[in-house]
């Protein structure tokens, strides 16, 4: 029986496995391999793409899953690559579990339960859209660098732009830490992009960070509107950090959870 290749590599958000020298035959096998995956476990968001004879799958979770989808994997015949990268947060329409006036801003992938906040402007000014925290953060230092942030939105009639303020939250105190160039808010929902510099800062065990977002208007106030939206695949509003993602957890054992032709439910067919 021929052999396959197969490389896995662990991104900061996902586990990939890309299958080399697949017949079609064995494509379909895969095919419905992932599915049943899909359905044993919980995962953000599933991806396969399939380029000739090569077969990759994608598999989005928290921690928690990748950490046992590791540990499937033999590592002495397919050693596992790991790609450093830094923390992407996406603004959610869920209240926070403890500052409840605000929204959650977490690295898990939308919900699908698309938010939508409607700002009225009487007069020219700055109006705050609202405001999203993270979870109680470990102690760490969180490196200088550009955060990028793509926030959807629209006006009707008037001008003016969208912009960021990241604070660190100790307790109840904000702390401002930077603020965002300003992006025009198009006249039709679409993705704006506005950049911070962030600078070096610690943070105590149970510190959190805290984005406010705003619209400026300049011009045509007057029973005008701003729209900005978030929490689905389509408008997914997020801020790109510089947060650096942990390391790989540990290895966990082989679990067995089915069988399929002879090949665990789980495990990735390494025929």
């Amino acid at each position: 029986m021929m052999r396959r290749r197969l490389d896995v590599t662990l991104h900061p958000d996902h586990i990939e496995y890309m299958f080399y020298d697949c017949d079609l035959d064995f494509i379909g096998f895969l095919k419905g391999w992932v599915d049943l995956v899909g359905h044993v476990w919980h995962f953000d968001k599933i991806e396969t793409q399939q380029v000739n004879g090569t077969f990759i799958a994608r598999f989005y979770a928290d921690r928690g899953v990748i950490n046992v989808m590791l540990g499937l994997v033999d590592v002495a015949r397919y050693p596992i690559k790991v790609v450093e990268g830094t923390k992407t947060r996406y603004f959610h329409s869920e209240a926070d579990t403890q500052v409840t006036t605000y929204r959650q801003l977490i690295e898990t992938l939308p919900h699908e339960t698309l938010l939508e906040i409607t700002v009225s402007f009487a007069t020219a000014g700055i109006f705050s859209i609202g405001k999203w925290i993270s979870e109680s953060l470990s102690a760490q230092t969180i490196p200088s660098g550009t955060w990028t942030f793509y926030l959807w939105c629209y006006r009707t009639g008037g001008a003016g732009n969208i912009f960021a303020r990241v604070y660190k939250r100790v307790g109840t105190e904000e702390i401002l830490l930077a603020e965002s160039t300003k992006g025009a808010v198009p006249t039709a929902y679409a993705e704006v992009t506005v950049t911070a510099s962030f600078p070096e800062t610690s943070f105590a065990e149970g510190n959190k960070i805290v984005v406010e977002l705003f619209f400026e208007v300049t011009t045509g106030a007057g029973g005008k509107k701003g729209y900005f939206a978030c929490d689905t695949s389509a408008r997914n509003s997020r801020v790109a950090t510089t947060e650096v993602v942990p390391p790989p957890p540990p290895l966990l054992p082989l679990v067995e959870v089915g069988f399929i032709e002879g090949v665990s439910a789980v495990q990735p067919p390494l025929l």
